[in-house]
């Protein structure tokens, strides 16, 4: 709840930076552990999560009004779709089932992801203006 509103403090926001990278490392390495892969194949899966990020600092940095549901949502979609190979390969090791290979017709599935994620920022953002609180300009 202390994000609602803006009013959130320093050390508040610090505190919750720190709490996150924690979690995710301990997500990682339990990644690194279950998974047979090599150092190679968790570099490309860290850069095919990464890269769903790209949406959401572009429109930050040069759009008029970013949604921050709809980069949510597509950030949300986007990496669903990059894990997908981690999952199934974690499921199928587990199961002995079919895993889904990294790529889908020599494409990775984090570009394929990307394309996903930037489909439903564009769509939501059309859908769902953002709402801006007003600022005051600074006077020169």
């Amino acid at each position: 709840r202390p994000f609602r509103g803006g009013k959130v403090s320093e050390s508040h926001l610090t505190r919750f930076g720190k709490v996150a990278s924690w979690v995710i490392m301990a997500v990682a390495v339990g990644f690194a552990l279950l998974l047979d892969e090599s150092v190679w194949r968790l570099l490309e899966i860290k850069l095919e999560v990464l890269i769903q990020s790209a949406p959401a600092v572009w429109l930050t940095l040069y759009g008029r009004r970013p949604n921050a549901t709809a980069l949510v949502f597509g950030i949300f979609v986007g990496v669903a779709i990059a894990l997908i190979p981690v999952v199934s390969d974690l499921v199928g090791s587990l199961t002995g089932g079919p895993v889904i290979r990294d790529k889908w017709q020599g494409v990775h599935l984090g570009v394929l992801g990307l394309v996903a994620n930037t489909v439903v920022v564009a769509t939501l953002t059309k859908r769902m203006p953002a709402k801006v609180a007003a600022r005051a300009t600074p006077r020169r």
